[in-house]
């Protein structure tokens, strides 16, 4: 009985005089005695507690909230020197074994363990201040070489101003998911006025189609503007003409098309425009989920078609024309189109900013081929009237056939007449009795024979000349010409833009 009630007194003794104050520090500081250096760490758990006649101080990592660091001591002395309280036990940095030590505080320990400074703003206070002094042998309170100083901190005044700052927030918080609340309740009030507005006007009352869904409008303009071009550039005369659509449809799905022509008196293409908007589909539109509702849609084009028929002649000088065609012109400049006379329709249709120009060449005729060669063979400059046009000759772009024929013939004519001069005048050479008068009639004899020869010859080569270059000229002719004629059979090519352009057809 005795024994038990000895246990008794003693486990209340225990519980008497063990407490701890686990300090939640917003952080905690180490600081190196030696270096001076300080670190700050935050946040912090460190815990200091009284068990019997012992202390423990516990430290947390404040990265991961592990265990970093255990200390177990006893308290051994004060002394009225330094005015500090010393401790003696082991430390333990999470490692494998433990380390002597000496702690050495200005505030006793069960003074923190009670709390004391937990109520108080301080930052590194050397009243706050505890030194463990560790090492792995005798340890020397002297040598502060392996010393870890501990200043618990914590800003209480900090901790009251962010929680007023948090009750604040959470306030505002509140009035803002009122205010929310209200604003929601506004809208779906608003919005059921609205379905109900629209509810009692839905049979009646008609929406743009355009401004319920643009991009499926505009697909279907696009679509009923190519249609529109097609069918103006297959006619054969000229257009000018302005078409307005309009397009419907109803709750019920019933759908009407109707187009108003204004300058348009092709009974034939109104008809092939009405037939073209019946197979136009205006898709269903909703609102408020599942609601449909009456549509509309207007579309306005301005069409024109001009044709015309273009004839052009290409020689070897330039690319002319009886009337205006700058268009073809240029295309036949521009693309080393063959000599010859062209005649071609030139068709242009415009469906508001959109442009389409076609050439369609109807009838080419090329200049004379090689055969010609033998007219030129016959007489200079003849063949050239035909492999060219009466445009240049082998002389030049600019110098005309008959300057051919006058060159050549008047060449070969001055030098048959200098040889018939040269032949009287050896006549008179061989019936002279003075020698002065026989010296004179040798050498004028002598001269009018070599101009006779250096005229026909130079008469002779320009004829042959003349030859080679109507054979020459001749077969180009008839090779583009045959080239062009292949061309002519192409299908159709249209330049489609919204600028100007030329597209080309040849047909043949």
């Amino acid at each position: 009985m005795k024994k038990l009630l000895s246990l008794i007194i003693l486990i209340l003794f225990i519980q008497i005089t063990t407490y701890s104050q686990k300090f939640e520090f917003d952080s905690y500081g180490i600081k190196n005695r030696i270096s001076g250096n300080s670190v700050r760490f935050t946040p912090a758990n460190l815990t200091i507690k009284k068990i019997g006649d012992d202390f423990q101080i516990l430290a947390y990592d404040p990265r991961d909230g592990d265990l970093s660091m255990k200390v177990n001591v006893s308290y051994t002395s004060y002394d009225n020197t330094m005015a500090a309280y010393f401790y003696r036990g082991t430390v333990n940095f999470s490692g494998p074994f433990d380390y002597d030590c000496i702690i050495m505080s200005y505030l006793d320990l069960s003074e923190f363990a009670k709390g004391k400074g937990n109520d108080k703003d301080f930052i590194f206070d050397k009243y706050y201040e505890i030194h463990i002094i560790y090492d792995y042998k005798e340890v020397n309170p002297l040598d502060f070489r392996n010393t870890l100083s501990i200043f618990p901190i914590n800003n209480v005044e900090r901790r009251i101003a962010e929680q007023k700052k948090r009750q604040e927030e959470e306030k505002h918080q509140k009035e803002l998911d009122e205010i929310e609340k209200q604003r929601k309740a506004k809208e779906a009030e608003e919005e059921y006025k609205r379905l109900n507005e629209f509810l009692s006007s839905r049979e009646t009352k008609q929406y743009d189609f355009a401004e319920i869904k643009s991009s499926v409008n505009e697909e279907i303009e696009r679509k009923i503007k190519n249609f529109l071009k097609k069918e103006i550039t297959d006619n054969s005369t000229s257009l000018d003409f302005t078409c307005n659509i309009s397009l419907t449809k109803d709750i019920s799905g019933k759908q009407n098309s109707k187009a108003n022509y204004i300058g348009l008196n092709n009974n034939n293409l109104k008809s092939k425009i009405d037939n073209y908007l019946k197979t136009i589909e205006l898709p269903e539109s909703t609102l408020f989920g599942t609601y449909t509702i009456n549509t509309y849609t207007n579309y306005s084009f301005n069409c024109c078609y001009q044709v015309d028929t273009c004839r052009v002649v290409k020689n070897n000088k330039k690319v002319s024309a009886s009337d205006t065609c700058e268009k073809l012109i240029k295309e036949i400049e521009n693309n080393n189109y063959p000599l010859g006379k062209y005649t071609a329709i030139i068709s242009s249709s415009t469906v508001n900013e959109y442009r389409v120009e076609k050439i369609v060449f109807k009838s080419f005729k090329g200049y004379g081929g090689s055969g010609y060669t033998l007219l030129s063979l016959i007489v200079p400059g003849v063949g050239d009237y035909f492999v060219n046009g009466g445009k240049g000759s082998m002389l030049g772009v600019n110098s005309p056939p008959i300057f051919t024929t006058i060159a050549t013939l008047g060449m070969v004519g001055s030098g048959i007449y200098c040889k018939s001069l040269s032949n009287s005048n050896y006549d008179l050479y061989h019936e002279a009795t003075k020698q002065s008068d026989i010296d004179k009639y040798f050498d004028l004899a002598n001269n009018f024979n070599k101009a006779s020869y250096i005229l026909i010859g130079t008469g002779a080569v320009l004829w042959l000349w003349d030859v080679i270059w109507t054979a020459k000229t001749g077969s180009e002719n008839r090779k583009a010409s045959k080239l062009m004629k292949d061309k002519l059979s192409f299908s159709p090519v249209l330049l489609d833009n919204r600028n100007y352009g030329i597209g080309l057809t040849y047909n043949f």
